[in-house]
């Protein structure tokens, strides 16, 4: 499985991701990612 984690908007992540393939999972800025609290946060 692959994973893509990025903050860009949809036509530029669709420019540089014009094919993706398979089991490629694609986690994006939607307003619901929060900052990371660390291991023990």
């Amino acid at each position: 499985m692959n994973v893509i984690i990025h903050d860009l908007t949809d036509l530029q992540f669709q420019q540089m991701y014009q094919q993706i393939e398979g089991d490629t999972k694609i986690i994006s800025n939607n307003g619901y990612i929060k900052n990371c609290t660390g291991c023990f946060g």
